[in-house]
């Protein structure tokens, strides 16, 4: 196996949510990363070695059951089988390890229940451990969301702060994963810029932004969010040679007949 290059990866999904006790947008992400990596063509050929995966969901097995549903339908069984998936809690994984380990943390802004028992300790401990060559962090909240200073959530979310790679993704459930646009998920974009053409300038801006992620996430380009450093504004990366820039629709407040002329 050949090192993965970056082998921390932060996800933040600012769209997730925690309904009940699951959170559907960090799933879909997850699942699509997954799919991608499945995908990839060096996974492609019989031949080719198969990185094995696995997914450790931090709060309850609801969560659990739900990706490893939605990823037997998104890749199914032969792929499954082959990179030697397992989802489940921290402590199905005890004494097994991964060459990919993404991390389901699950809770979200407003409903982020504190875990700060030695028993947690002990399940975020065996699942930053798992990983052989990449480990992925997929979140729906900040630092500053968690109330409780001492709970384990601390530890974890300041690791991946510190040496991950930053990654905005946003789950559209209709055009797919922001940051790997479809080509549905591009026309609904472009029949929202159609339909917003005498509409609020800002409404209309973001729904051209989202169409420019949706065209350049189909086309293999890493596309994210920069709310924290530039409201509305989107960051672009190529895959291959890591290269980036950063990319925002500025509206002058033009009105639709320009647009249409």
């Amino acid at each position: 196996h050949e090192r993965l290059s970056p082998s921390i990866i932060d996800a933040y999904v600012p769209n997730g949510r925690k309904v009940g006790k699951t959170n559907e947008e960090e799933a879909l992400v997850i699942v699509q990363m997954i799919r991608d990596m499945v995908r990839s063509p060096e996974n492609r050929t019989e031949t080719s070695t198969k990185n094995s995966i696995g997914v450790i969901c931090l709060l309850g097995d609801e969560q659990s059951r739900l990706i490893r549903r939605e990823l037997l339908d998104a890749i199914g069984p032969k792929a499954y089988k082959d990179h030697n998936i397992a989802v489940g809690e921290p402590p199905a994984f005890q004494g097994s390890e991964r060459d990919i380990i993404f991390l389901s943390m699950v809770c979200s802004r407003g409903n982020a229940p504190t875990q700060n028992r030695l028993m947690h300790d002990q399940r975020f401990n065996v699942a930053m451990s798992r990983a052989r060559f990449r480990l992925v962090l997929v979140r729906s909240l900040r630092r500053s969301d968690v109330p409780n200073g001492e709970d384990g959530k601390i530890p974890v979310l300041d690791f991946f702060a510190k040496f991950g790679s930053r990654v905005d993704r946003i789950a559209d459930s209709k055009g797919g994963e922001f940051q790997a646009g479809t080509s549905v998920g591009a026309q609904t974009a472009v029949e929202e810029v159609s339909r917003s053409a005498h509409g609020d300038v800002s409404d209309m801006r973001a729904k051209i932004t989202r169409l420019i992620a949706h065209t350049l996430g189909s086309s293999g380009f890493v596309v994210g969010h920069m709310t924290d450093v530039w409201d509305g504004a989107i960051s672009v990366e190529d895959r291959h040679s890591g290269s980036r820039a950063a990319i925002a629709v500025e509206a002058g407040g033009e009105i639709g007949e320009e647009w249409e002329a």
